[in-house]
């Protein structure tokens, strides 16, 4: 009989025992007032680090998180976490065992952003092919159409909801070829030898034309935050 409580202990540590394996979160969301903020990566119970990047008026954020059934939740501010203009704020939320004082802590970073920034977060091409690959930092990109293609879809995501986008397009033309301007001559026809009754023989060459679009985005400096541009989009 005297074991009992001991045993009932040692249950409680054990994987499984009583319901409860390890306490964890079942849900972690940021927002700003009641607009979401991206985790990444997205929230799984069993990543413990997050990073969160916070649009330049977002001076804030305010953490709701949920328990597993058992557990309890420990870390959460009462009052939103601030974090300065370019600054960046951490915050640790804990996922507690209200028995054993086990606990499983989530680490989550904040970075706000300037609010000069010009970078796109993502931004992709429907009905081409972009190269390079997208990166935040390059700023120039060629698209490659097929031949049934005279457009294209440009998608992208703003880095800061209060960034404006502009862009602009030209078309591309093969080497040599100028827009207007009168088709190359041909080979001329080989001629026969004097005499008799040679072929004359007539080489014709086809190229497939092909389209390309570049896309340019504006370099840091060309984009001011105020300042009026057009936008684009999907």
């Amino acid at each position: 009989a005297a074991l009992l409580p001991l045993l009932s202990l040692l249950a409680s540590w054990l994987p499984g025992a009583g319901g409860v394996s390890e306490c964890t979160l079942a849900s972690l969301i940021l927002r700003y007032h009641d607009n979401p903020i991206d985790l990444d990566p997205p929230f799984a119970p069993y990543i413990d680090s997050y990073k969160v990047r916070l649009d330049w008026s977002y001076d804030s954020f305010s953490v709701d998180a949920r328990p597993d059934t058992g557990c309890e939740v420990k870390g959460v501010p009462a009052e939103p976490k601030s974090v300065p203009i370019g600054g960046s704020a951490e915050l640790t939320v804990y996922a507690l065992h209200p028995d054993i004082g086990a606990k499983h802590s989530y680490v989550i970073q904040a970075f706000r952003q300037l609010g000069s920034e010009t970078e796109l977060r993502s931004l992709a091409i429907e009905g081409g092919e972009i190269s390079p690959v997208f990166s935040e930092r390059h700023r120039e990109y060629s698209v490659r159409l097929d031949l049934t293609r005279d457009d294209v879809r440009v998608v992208y995501v703003l880095a800061d909801n209060e960034q404006r986008i502009m862009s602009s397009a030209q078309e591309e033309r093969p080497a040599g070829e100028e827009e207007g301007a009168a088709p190359a001559p041909g080979p001329s026809p080989a001629k026969s030898g004097g005499g008799g009754g040679g072929e004359e023989k007539e080489e014709e060459e086809s190229e497939k034309d092909s389209k390309s679009r570049r896309l340019l985005l504006p370099a840091p400096d060309d984009a001011a935050r105020g300042t009026d541009a057009e936008g684009g989009g999907a």
